[in-house]
């Protein structure tokens, strides 16, 4: 049950290629104030638009859910994208903004007191794992980026949901995005030495903790150590396949 002021990230439009990708759960009518309900078995919920704004990726709501035998609605605030296909990557420069956005929201709604914020697409492991993982590496980047791991974060996240990052056009763009946001925010590493098990209520830093964990247990096996900062910075020399003259990344398919 999603506790009231929840937020919501959808990682994909309803339809795509006439195909349903994500059952719409809001009112059709986007005019403030419509109301509409829905009904699935026994459970129906009433819900009411509150606020729309268009975004350049998206579109954010805020809405109202009440379930029949609730007497006080949730209030429901929601980034909608649609720009981001299956099984494929965004434009570099919208992944970003969306990310800022979506941490921008999030940070008015505290995890201790309104839990976590929901992510989903249409399998919820591809896109969703791709933009999770963007956002812990975000997080990680900006608190000291010379301890990046891409694939140890994925890993990290894998333990808790399959196939999170669902192909390797994915995983790509991560170590691209690392790339993109060192040049971005002109960030250097830091010389000090982080706690071996990183504190417990920063939310990148939980993935990071579990991955420890995992390690000092046995569960998983790391052939090679992670790359360090003047590793990551020596591949903006190489052009990759998918990218632009200039190394800015189109979008992939598989």
């Amino acid at each position: 049950m999603a506790p009231s002021n929840a937020f919501f990230s959808i990682s994909s439009r309803n339809e795509e290629d006439t195909k349903e990708k994500c059952a719409r759960y809001w009112p059709s009518d986007s005019n403030k104030g419509a109301v509409e309900t829905f009904t699935s078995g026994r459970h129906t919920v009433t819900v009411v638009h509150l606020e729309i704004e268009l975004l350049e990726t998206g579109v954010r709501r805020v809405f109202t859910i009440r379930p029949h035998d609730e007497k006080d609605p949730w209030t429901v605030t929601q980034i909608q994208t649609f720009v981001w296909n299956d099984y494929q990557c965004m434009n570099m420069d919208k992944f970003y903004e969306l990310l800022q956005k979506h941490m921008e929201l999030n940070a008015k709604y505290p995890i201790g007191e309104y839990g976590p914020p929901v992510v989903h697409c249409s399998a919820g492991v591809g896109r969703t794992g791709t933009f999770i993982c963007g956002r812990f590496l975000l997080e990680q980047l900006r608190k000291d980026p010379s301890k990046i791991d891409v694939v140890g974060t994925v890993l990290a996240l894998r333990r808790w949901r399959m196939h999170m990052v669902q192909n390797e056009n994915q995983l790509t763009f991560l170590f691209r995005f690392v790339l993109y946001v060192i040049d971005k925010e002109n960030l250097r590493p830091t010389n000090r030495t982080p706690p071996p098990v990183p504190p417990r209520y920063n939310e990148a830093s939980a993935v990071y903790a579990n991955l420890y964990s995992a390690q000092q247990n046995g569960d998983l096996t790391r052939t090679t150590s992670p790359p360090r900062y003047n590793e990551v910075i020596d591949m903006k020399n190489t052009k990759r396949p998918g990218s632009d003259e200039d190394g800015s990344v189109k979008p992939l398919s598989v």
